[in-house]
């Protein structure tokens, strides 16, 4: 496993700049890296982007066949009604399938990690 560049490392107050799409509009996120408490948890929340609040806690529990990992996500719509439409339209269902391709792209990586060890 290689580790990441220095800029990219996930440490408390850590902070990510990126930009994501929907509907082909490009968005600026930022987070910051909070409640860092390896290896059982850490928590980004959204500085900057699309949501009102975004706060995603990531949380790893170890059991007899290897690491369990869980995510909890709070957020909130801005834009009141046509935010709760958009929600209820597009948003959740986006965003469970984002989460969905991430496990299924985990999964595969730590099949490939335990297959490959001697």
């Amino acid at each position: 496993m290689h580790g990441l560049p220095a800029s990219l490392a996930v440490t408390e107050g850590s902070e990510f700049d990126y930009r994501i799409r929907w509907l082909k509009i490009k968005m600026p996120w930022k987070s910051r890296i909070v409640n860092y408490r390896p290896p059982e948890e850490f928590t980004d929340v959204q500085i900057q982007g699309p949501y009102r609040t975004w706060l995603h806690i990531h949380r790893f529990d170890t059991t007899k066949q290897g690491t369990f990992m869980t995510d909890e996500v709070h957020y909130c719509i801005p834009f009141f009604l046509i935010g709760t439409l958009a929600h209820t339209l597009l948003i959740k269902k986006q965003l469970m399938d984002i989460f969905c391709y991430r496990a299924a792209k985990i999964y595969a990586w730590a099949d490939q990690q335990k297959n490959s060890i001697p």
